[in-house]
């Protein structure tokens, strides 16, 4: 695996390094290149969103309601209009990796970042759609999320790079793409002397582990009663850090 760094945009000072990485499969000399690229179209973000919604499937329910729709086209729409509302929070990073020998965006990212001393973004709501109980249901979790977060900005000292929201499309997994976008966040906060943070579901917990996450507190979004038997939304809060240097 080769990577390279060079300058892609002035638009983020700290966030201007691209990682390429050559991969080589088998005798037969089969070349995939991948690139980590900084989302610049309407496009792109459509893709973005697209990959989140193939990624999602219908395994969990409460995408469905904080995305109505999301595997339709008219929801993917909804949804790149959400992203692109998304990527102007002053804290918004987004990131994606391309396949540069098809030109095909196969994995996406969404990082925040936060200096020292913040207390983090108050999320917008607005976006929510449905019936009120189904916005009262989003509204529900999304308050929890923000809730956790904010607390564990708040008590971080340095500076911070959250990760939001990190996918890749199901015909490309266990390429590496996932992994050079954890890297990518990971390299923008050890540029600042920072910490990481973000929350695992138990598939993920594992593998965040592997970038040196520890878990902080693992923590539950109670699904009240009237909202259907439906399990409870279980994820762990992890941080990686100041890195050695």
């Amino acid at each position: 695996v080769l990577y390279h760094v060079f300058l892609f945009s002035s638009r983020y000072p700290l966030l201007s390094e691209v990682c390429c990485s050559s991969l080589l499969f088998s005798s037969t000399t089969v070349i995939m290149t991948l690139t980590v690229e900084i989302p610049q179209t309407k496009e792109d973000f459509y893709r973005m969103g697209e990959i989140r919604s193939q990624a999602f499937g219908s395994e969990q329910f409460f995408i469905d309601i904080l995305f109505p729709n999301h595997h339709t086209a008219a929801g993917r729409l909804l949804l790149r209009d959400r992203l692109l509302k998304i990527r102007e929070m002053p804290s918004a990073r987004f990131a994606m990796v391309r396949d540069t020998e098809t030109g095909e965006i196969i994995s996406q990212a969404e990082w925040h970042y936060y200096p020292k001393d913040s207390v983090g973004d108050i999320m917008d709501l607005s976006f929510v759609e449905g019936s009120e109980e189904e916005k009262a249901f989003a509204t529900h979790i999304l308050g929890t999320f923000q809730r956790k977060r904010r607390e564990a900005i708040a008590n971080t000292k340095v500076p911070l790079m959250l990760l939001d929201s990190l996918t890749t499309d199901p015909k490309y997994q266990k390429r590496g793409a996932g992994s050079m976008l954890v890297k990518w966040g990971l390299n923008i906060a050890d540029s600042m002397n920072g910490e990481a943070y973000l929350e695992a579901s138990e598939y993920g917990k594992p593998v965040y582990e592997k970038y040196g996450f520890v878990a902080l507190e693992s923590y539950k979004v109670p699904v009240p009663p009237h909202w259907g038997r439906k399990p409870d939304i279980e994820y762990t809060l992890m941080r990686r850090p100041v890195a050695d240097k």
